[in-house]
């Protein structure tokens, strides 16, 4: 896949799933973004070196890049602040940095590792939200109990 022609390709099932997104996921519109994130990972864990996986996971990723996008930029007008355009500049700041990161370090990292770089990056992404939520429900039962006593 090294030509040009199956990145162009790759890259337009991605910005289709990012622009079906509000139409594909308007009823998923409720999912946390640890749960999004979890998706992603399996969508990455699941991109094996062929054209049909790439072409199906990069749609896939285009479509959760867009609920992600759609869920967090709704969660932030939600929150009252005096100084909304300053987070938000930062928000996307971060977010265009990241994303150019992403861009150049991906190529890179498959280069020195070979073509199994995505799914392994995919399985530590789920290991992370995995780690998260029993972080999350650990807290909740710790929370929970101590209801419970002090009642």
């Amino acid at each position: 896949m090294h030509s040009h022609w199956p990145l162009s390709w790759f890259l337009t099932a991605n910005a289709t799933g990012i622009l079906l997104a509000p139409l594909l996921l308007k009823r998923w519109s409720k999912q946390s973004l640890l749960t999004l994130t979890a998706f992603t990972g399996g969508c990455l864990l699941l991109m094996w070196p062929t054209f049909a996986s790439l072409m199906i996971t990069m749609f896939l990723i285009g479509a959760l890049r867009g609920q992600t996008n759609i869920s967090f930029f709704t969660t932030i007008q939600q929150i009252p602040t005096n100084n909304r355009n300053t987070l938000m500049t930062g928000v996307l700041t971060v977010i265009d940095t990241t994303t150019v990161i992403g861009s150049l370090l991906a190529p890179r990292l498959i280069l020195m590792l070979g073509s199994w770089t995505l799914p392994l990056l995919g399985g530590g992404i789920l290991l992370f939200c995995l780690t998260r939520l029993i972080i999350l429900l650990n807290n909740q039962k710790q929370s929970s109990s101590d209801i419970d006593e002090n009642c």
